[in-house]
């Protein structure tokens, strides 16, 4: 199935392929969204955003290609964090363009969803999770409305790039990227390639919140249950440097999400590209960074744990992934004394973990090193015979050494020559 057919699967219009090829079409600026009635006390919630310069990006003079963002509306209870990783590749040398686009876009499209399908989409509704989709036909009305919303994400993403490529090239695109890249600028079916980026993003109201997820990166939850877990499906396709992408020919196929509407919230969700996991990996290194942040935050304030990734993100760069990195964060702040001390306990729990099996390995260790011992031990004493025999033997040998020269002299004195000797 090919894009625009499976965006007119979805939008079910022609209305909807006319506007796909409108390059100079602007995402929609949505007014105020007015405040439910039925909406129950606003928790206070906090959110936080930052993308940082990869140190191989340094090394080669090439831009941050992350980019997250968040929106906050606090009266209405409103909060969204995005992040997007712009592919670092020689073909994508305006990712860092396509990333900034697709969460400007996103923001736009999930706050258009939120005023006119959201509080009944997701009414009532349990925990849910989609993963990849080969079809999207007879899906229900969550996919259906959930599949648009990736359209149109997906359309006005395209129109972007379509009229960035308008403009001239560059300084340090001449001089960095090959002419045979630069060409797919006058591509039109190539062009998504230069722009091409991962996207993810969660987005929380009053009444229900929903996450969904394209490429590699990953979303983690703090749950209502103080557990470490990470909410959107994953896709087996993002392995080592290969992730889904806006620039694919199917992306609106490739976003996998979740969704919540029962009245359960997640305690934080933190959003992370891939620099973070490959440097921290996809488990409890991963969960224990996010759970020091929670941490942090309960001891020192959430302008001082802002200093602290702000520092230390680079820092983390240089020492593991080399990457840009970014991370987005939404937590209750009602909630934080309680996820602090999960996560002490958490800490705690692996710390004992840790000491456990490093006092195994040191037992370990420790058994070698007195079997060393015993043999150096077993190893001086017969060292120290063979030193005690030693004299004796060498007495020995002189006095056959001796014997030997005298009767050798007494053979050549006999056969008046010299004798040939082996010796």
């Amino acid at each position: 199935m090919g894009i625009v057919n499976s965006i007119k699967s979805i939008f079910g219009s022609k209305k909807t392929e006319e506007r796909q090829i409108e390059p100079s079409a602007e995402p929609q600026v949505l007014p105020l969204i007015e405040p439910s009635s039925e909406s129950q006390t606003l928790p206070t919630t906090e959110c936080y955003n930052y993308s940082c310069q990869g140190d191989s990006h340094k090394a080669t003079n090439k831009e941050c290609q992350d980019y997250s963002r968040t929106y906050v509306d606090k009266e209405k209870g409103i909060y969204i964090a995005v992040v997007c990783d712009g592919h670092g590749g020689d073909t994508y040398f305006r990712s860092a363009v396509g990333a900034k686009a697709a969460a400007d876009i996103t923001i736009t499209n999930v706050l258009e969803l939120i005023r006119e399908d959201g509080k009944n989409l997701f009414a009532n509704m349990p925990f849910t999770q989609v993963g990849i989709l080969d079809t999207i036909a007879e899906q229900d009305n969550l996919d259906i409305s959930m599949r648009r919303l990736f359209a149109k994400i997906y359309i006005q993403w395209r129109n972007a790039i379509l009229e960035d490529a308008k403009r001239p090239i560059t300084q340090w695109e001449i001089e960095n990227v090959k002419p045979e890249h630069l060409q797919i600028l006058q591509d039109s079916e190539r062009i998504v390639k230069a722009y091409g980026c991962t996207l993810m993003t969660y987005a929380q109201t009053p009444d229900y919140w929903f996450a969904f997820h394209l490429g590699d990166g990953k979303c983690v939850m703090m749950d209502k249950d103080m557990q470490f877990s990470q909410p959107i499906p994953w896709d087996e396709r993002c392995f080592l440097n290969k992730t889904t992408s806006l620039c694919d020919s199917e992306p609106v196929e490739e976003f996998r999400y979740c969704a919540e509407g029962d009245g359960q919230f997640p305690a934080a969700i933190f959003l992370g590209s891939d620099g973070l996991d490959d440097s921290l990996g996809d488990g409890d290194k991963l969960y224990n960074f996010y759970g020091n942040i929670i941490r942090r935050i309960k001891q020192e304030g959430l302008e001082s744990v802002i200093k602290e990734i702000q520092e230390n993100l680079p820092i983390l760069s240089a020492m593991r992934s080399k990457d840009d990195m970014s991370v987005a964060f939404v937590y209750d702040e009602s909630q934080l004394d309680a996820m602090s001390n999960a996560v002490e306990c958490r800490l705690k729990e692996a710390l004992s973990k840790d000491l456990e099996s490093l006092k195994s390995s040191m037992e370990e260790w420790e058994q070698k090193l007195a079997d060393i011992n015993r043999r150096i031990e077993k190893a001086t004493k017969e060292v120290k015979d063979l030193e005690s025999r030693k004299p004796a033997i060498e007495r020995e040998y002189q006095r056959v050494k001796a014997d030997y020269e005298k009767t050798l002299k007494s053979l050549q004195n006999i056969v008046g020559e010299k004798v040939e000797t082996d010796s």
